[in-house]
């Protein structure tokens, strides 16, 4: 069966039978479930790749993903594809070694005609980014922030997150301090920038403060805590830059060291994953607005209205700190908030 057919038993123009198979098309929903009601009792089944060579749309979205490992990836990933499908399109979902450039990947794709790209943990050249705006392609940076660079940027204010995370370890009681941070970037960089500049903002001195590497797995952060928790100068406070390597810290302060927490190590980790806030982990946690950085994300791709569709922009949604078991809230209560005690300055 044709287009053909199923226009002539439905009654319609071969035309509408098309339009009725594109989401964003204007037409009557009387007119689209007849169509597709006929089209369903004959079997018929568009062909979208010659549709695409008639339209120059083939309603395919790429999203290329850097590390399938962490579980915040997984999930925005579940999101990504269920907002796309409603918004009529179908993602193809490529990955790429974590923190190296995407082009090589991205090259394969661009004969399919994609529709837009969206990119959550690897780079692109300028080059490339020029490539896709003279073929009209959309791309959305996502999670992350490259200065510089011809394409959306849809991100969470690191800076003021790793803030909110300084502002919660000092209210829980918590006067000397240390950060587990993931591969060295720009999302990291603005995470541990606001951290240390609210710090110090509270009178803290953050030129000592430990940084150790977690390269943002749990093996990593529990390598992480085994280093920062050994010593005397066991910090009272640790901040890990997303929450896998947080609830690896975890486990090491509980069974490499007998810890207590909060009683003995306050922690709190960014991202808001869900299995931080299981029972036995109760990660307090800087929450990323995922839900509205997506629908913008959707937003720029799927909308031909858009007047900057194809230029570059920068969209910075404010996180929300999330306050469970693995922080103390009313320590502050006992001791005021931005008054260290003189020892640990």
């Amino acid at each position: 069966m044709t287009s053909v057919d199923v226009a002539r038993i439905a009654g319609v123009s071969q035309s509408t039978v098309s339009r009725a198979f594109d989401p964003h098309s204007n037409i009557s929903s009387e007119t689209r479930n007849l169509v597709l009601e006929t089209a369903r009792r004959l079997n018929y089944v568009p062909n979208s790749i010659a549709r695409s060579l008639i339209t120059r749309k083939s309603n395919l979205v790429a999203i290329v993903l850097g590390d399938m490992k962490n579980p915040f990836y997984t999930s925005i990933l579940d999101e990504f594809v269920h907002r796309f499908q409603e918004a009529g399109y179908q993602a193809v979902v490529l990955s790429v070694p974590r923190a190296s450039e995407a082009d090589a990947v991205l090259l394969k794709v661009l004969p399919y005609q994609v529709d837009g790209i969206v990119i959550t943990a690897a780079s692109i050249s300028m080059q490339f980014a020029m490539t896709c705006r003279s073929r009209q392609i959309p791309i959305v940076i996502f999670n992350r922030h490259i200065p510089g660079l011809h394409a959306h940027t849809v991100c969470c204010d690191n800076v003021d997150g790793g803030s909110q995370a300084a502002d919660g370890l000092v209210q829980s009681g918590a006067r000397t301090f240390g950060i587990v941070y993931g591969e060295q970037g720009q999302v990291n960089n603005d995470r541990i920038v606001g951290f240390k500049e609210r710090l110090r903002a509270q009178g803290f001195e953050t030129g000592a403060i430990p940084q150790i590497c977690g390269y943002t797995t749990f093996a990593g952060g529990y390598a992480a805590a085994t280093h920062l928790l050994g010593g005397p100068n066991r910090p009272e406070g640790l901040f890990c830059t997303n929450d896998v390597m947080a609830l690896g810290v975890m486990e090491a302060a509980r069974n490499e060291f007998g810890l207590r927490i909060p009683e003995d190590l306050s922690i709190i980790g960014f991202d808001g994953i869900a299995d931080g806030a299981r029972p036995g982990y109760g990660l307090s946690t800087v929450q990323q607005p995922v839900t509205q950085m997506i629908a913008e994300t959707v937003d720029i791709v799927a909308s031909d209205r858009r007047p900057d569709r194809l230029s570059s922009g920068e969209f910075f949604f404010k996180g929300s700190l999330t306050v469970r078991e693995s922080t103390h809230p009313r320590r502050h209560e006992r001791e005021p908030l931005g008054a260290p005690a003189t020892s640990h300055r």
